[in-house]
């Protein structure tokens, strides 16, 4: 069984796992893959679990059927993919779900090394939900062109200047990549669910429970349901990260939003608001 943190944010920076895989041939990733190459320490929130996975040429991520949902998110390098009948190619800043109870496995057939992020569920697809029948891939060739600011609570507003990606189209593991141009901001806030941090380019300095911690390419950060945060591009060019989480905790539960950094603990007297909207992902990762 997988270990949750507890803390209300735990940083894995590439910088330290990259030199102490602690993974080897064959070594099982949660219930969902297997790894022919070094696999780093997992992160487990309240209903999912993540860990990078470096593969050199010729490792392989062993054949499996998807115990629960699972999605890969591409770091660097390349990786060939087969997932049911269909074969994929992942790319950096690439994103592949994989759907509950399929077969899947992947190589690498490059000479040079490519790194992964396996995002896996911990809960079953809900009954009512849509079904994904096939893997859905979203190509950062493609999807790149289709940033757009509304989903991110003022992100008009210079000074919070951001953009979002489309949105991985499983509620269990719903994520999106988030652009980030120099010199902006996202408000103080805090959502109802946990969120993982994937860093793909440049470099990020999030702000959460008293501490500032920056993100650097490959750098995985979990954030606990709750807990108040800002992340802000202070370098020269534009940073790109994707985020992924699962259900809202607490049915009804909503998005908080601060005026300014509401400290840690949070002050009682900080000035909070509000944002709704009806945009279907927008209620699913805030709430509202």
């Amino acid at each position: 069984m997988a270990e949750r943190q507890w803390f209300h944010i735990t940083h894995r920076a590439w910088s330290a796992q990259s030199h102490r895989g602690n993974g080897s041939s064959a070594e099982a990733i949660g219930d969902t893959l297997a790894a022919a190459g070094p696999t780093y320490e997992e992160l487990v929130g309240e209903t999912f679990a993540a860990r990078l996975v470096q593969l050199g040429e010729g490792d392989e991520l062993l054949a499996q059927r998807a115990a629960t949902s699972v999605v890969l998110v591409g770091v660097a390098g390349c990786l060939d993919v087969l997932a049911g009948a269909e074969s994929f190619r992942l790319r950096a800043r690439d994103v592949l779900t994989i759907p509950q109870g399929m077969m899947h496995s992947a190589r690498n057939a490059d000479p040079a090394s490519t790194v992964v992020a396996v995002v896996r569920s911990l809960e079953d697809e809900p009954v009512a939900a849509k079904q994904l029948r096939t893997a859905h891939l979203l190509r950062w060739d493609t999807y790149r062109r289709e940033f757009r600011s509304a989903i991110l609570p003022r992100a008009e507003v210079y000074g919070h200047h951001r953009l979002s990606g489309p949105h991985t189209p499983l509620r269990t593991l719903l994520g999106h990549a988030v652009r980030v141009p120099p010199n902006q901001a996202s408000p103080w806030h805090q959502v109802p669910r946990d969120l993982l941090f994937i860093q793909l380019n440049g470099e990020i300095d999030f702000s959460s429970a008293g501490v500032v911690t920056p993100l650097r390419p490959a750098d995985l950060l979990l954030v606990r349901a709750g807990t108040p945060y800002s992340y802000a591009n202070h370098g020269f060019s534009d940073a790109v990260f994707f985020d992924i989480g699962g259900r809202i905790l607490t049915p009804g539960a909503t998005s908080t939003y601060y005026e300014e950094d509401p400290g840690w603990p949070v002050r009682a007297e900080v000035n909070t608001y509000k944002i709704v909207s009806d945009d279907p992902a927008f209620k699913a990762i805030y709430g509202s």
